[in-house]
C-alpha cells in the first residue's frame, strides 16, 4: 500500500506536465483509488475534473452515475456526468463503448490537459489477449502503454505496473467507497471471459503473467523498426503518402507488407482494416489486373498499375464503372470521378 503511494507520487513528478487533469471515473475499484490519490496529492496544485460516462447499458447505470457524482461532491471535484441515450445490440459492444468514450473525451479534453485512467497490469493482460484473438497486428498489440495518445488526448495510466489485487487491498485499508458493475461478471463479453476464466487457467500453468510484458517489449522494438522503415521509404522515394508502390511492397515479407500497409493507412487517418479486408487487399496486390479496388469502412483503396491509392468515400457513392475513369489520371496526379 505504501508502494502504491510512492509509485503515484513518483509518477506525478515524472509524468504530469499539464495543470488541467481529467480522471476517467467509473466508480469501480481502479478509478476510485485513482480519484482518491488525485484528491490527496494533486487537488491543491492542479485543476482536477472527473468524467463519468453512463452508457445506459443496464439497470444499474443511473445508480452508478449518481454514486460518482456524490463521491466527487465529497472531494469537491467537478464531474462531467455524460449520458448516452442509445439502444445497443450485442455486436462488439466493448469496442463500440470504447469508441464512444474516446469521442466524448476528445470533445471535453484539449491538448493542454492530461487524462488519467485507472488501468492496471490486469487490464493490459486482458487487452493483449483480446487483441491477439481478434487478429490484431503488431501496432495494435503494442498500443497499450503507461503513456499514449488517442484522438490527440494525452493519456496516462499510473497503475500500469500494479496488479488489481494491490488496489483491492488499498481500498480495504483506506475504506474507499466503490460501486460494483455486475456486467463485469457477464462472461458472454470477451473481455470478461478473459478476465474471469482464461486468465486463471493461464496463471495456473504459468504463474508469472508478467512474461507478456517482456514479449510486448520485443514487439515494440519490431514496431519501431517497421515505422522507421516506413518513414525512410517515404523520405528517400519522395512519394506522397496518398499512394504507395506495389513494387516496393512486394520486396517485403508478408508480415512486414501488411504492417507497412497498416502504417500507411493510419498515416492517412483511416481505421485499420480487418483480417478479412487484408486478405482481399493482398489478392489485389498480387493480381495481374492493372486496376481494381476494395472499399473499407469510409475509404477505398485502389490499385492502378504499380501503385495503391487511398481515398475517402461517403455513403455508397462508388461503382465499378468509376474504375474506367483512370483514363483521367495524368502522371503524378490522382483524379477519380465517382459515377452513380
Amino acid at each position: 500500500m505504501i508502494l502504491i503511494n510512492k509509485i503515484f507520487q513518483q509518477f506525478i513528478i515524472e509524468s504530469i506536465y499539464h495543470k488541467n487533469i481529467y480522471i476517467a471515473y467509473s466508480g469501480g475499484i481502479d478509478s476510485s483509488v485513482l480519484l482518491y490519490l488525485c484528491n490527496k496529492y494533486l487537488n491543491k496544485k492542479n485543476k482536477i475534473k472527473a468524467i463519468h460516462i453512463n452508457h445506459n447499458y443496464n439497470m444499474s447505470s443511473d445508480n452508478h452515475a449518481r454514486f460518482c457524482k456524490t463521491i466527487c461532491n465529497g472531494y469537491k471535484i467537478p464531474i462531467y456526468n455524460m449520458y448516452i441515450n442509445k439502444v445497443y445490440d450485442n455486436t462488439n459492444l466493448e469496442e463500440r463503448f470504447r469508441i464512444i468514450r474516446y469521442n466524448i473525451f476528445s470533445k471535453i479534453i484539449n491538448k493542454n490537459a492530461t487524462l488519467l485512467t485507472g488501468h492496471t497490469y490486469d487490464d493490459f493482460f486482458e487487452n493483449y489477449f483480446l487483441k491477439l484473438f481478434r487478429g490484431t497486428g503488431i501496432d495494435g498489440l503494442t498500443m497499450f502503454n503507461i503513456k499514449r495518445t488517442i484522438k490527440q488526448i494525452n493519456i496516462i495510466s499510473p497503475f500500469f505496473n500494479i496488479n488489481k489485487m494491490d488496489l483491492i487491498d488499498y481500498i480495504i485499508k483506506y475504506k474507499i467507497q466503490t460501486i460494483s458493475d455486475y456486467s463485469n461478471f457477464d462472461n458472454k463479453l470477451s473481455r470478461n471471459y478473459i478476465r474471469n476464466i482464461l486468465k486463471h487457467v493461464i496463471k495456473k500453468k504459468w504463474p508469472n503473467i508478467f512474461f507478456i510484458k517482456k514479449n510486448n517489449s520485443i514487439l515494440k522494438k519490431i514496431n519501431l523498426y517497421i515505422n522507421n522503415r516506413f518513414y525512410f521509404f517515404f523520405q528517400s522515394m519522395g512519394i506522397n503518402e496518398k499512394f504507395i508502390s506495389i513494387i516496393y511492397l512486394n520486396t517485403l515479407a508478408p508480415l512486414l507488407q501488411n504492417e507497412m500497409l497498416k502504417i500507411w493507412i493510419k498515416q492517412n487517418n483511416y481505421k485499420t482494416p480487418t483480417y478479412i479486408h487484408f486478405k482481399e487487399l493482398n489478392k489485389i496486390i498480387k493480381s495481374r489486373k492493372i486496376n481494381s479496388f476494395i472499399k473499407i469502412n469510409n475509404y477505398i483503396i485502389i490499385k492502378y498499375k504499380n501503385l495503391l491509392y487511398i481515398k475517402s468515400v461517403f455513403n455508397n457513392c462508388y461503382n465499378k464503372i468509376f474504375i474506367y475513369n483512370y483514363c483521367n489520371i495524368i502522371e503524378g496526379f490522382f483524379i477519380i470521378k465517382f459515377i452513380r
